[in-house]
């Protein structure tokens, strides 16, 4: 791990990166892997697709199927040697509804998946971490589905205390394990 920084996505230097991340099967947030017209698309304009993934004017569906407005979100990416794409992490600026109080919390992130398992999720968390302001989030709330001990881990090495353990109708396959992390 060398020379790891957080920039704002997306992040010039490591576009082609990032586009070899998604045909590595990388994901940004919740979405489905892409087909391969949907990364042409992004790889034509990265920049629009980032635009895109923030503009609060589009509504999301939820995996049960309910509609809610976008939050606002900052979206960074960590990057190796100043090229090289490891992952994403958000962070969301609203206060969170529902949805996301039971599923997603204030920070989401993924890691490239030619390098999961190397701890880069736990700098990277730790690196957006640092850049919170305390005052405004003195409490983060991190969630991850139960089964998911890589995550967990990850929270737990960055200072998250198990809250509960949760059935939710936004992810009826799993249950999610709810942390918060004290800034």
């Amino acid at each position: 791990m060398n020379n790891l920084q957080l920039h704002k996505a997306p992040y010039l230097s490591a576009e082609l990166s990032f586009l070899e991340a998604l045909a590595e099967g990388f994901t940004p947030g919740e979405e489905s892997p892409f087909s391969l017209a949907v990364m042409q698309a992004i790889g034509s304009d990265v920049k629009a697709y980032y635009e895109s993934r923030i503009d609060l004017s589009k509504p999301i569906t939820l995996r049960n199927g309910e509609v809610v407005p976008k939050i606002g979100q900052k979206e960074f990416w960590l990057v190796e040697n100043d090229d090289t794409f490891i992952g994403q992490i958000s962070l969301r600026v609203s206060e969170l509804p529902d949805h996301l109080l039971e599923m997603g919390g204030h920070i989401g992130y993924s890691i490239r998946p030619a390098v999961r398992g190397k701890g880069y999720a736990t700098k990277m968390l730790g690196l957006l971490l640092q850049k919170i302001d305390k005052q405004e989030y003195p409490n983060i709330l991190i969630t991850c589905n139960e089964g998911n001990i890589a995550s967990a881990k990850v929270i737990e090495k960055n200072g998250g205390i198990l809250q509960d353990i949760i059935d939710t109708e936004y992810s009826p396959k799993h249950k999610m394990c709810r942390y918060h992390v004290k800034l």
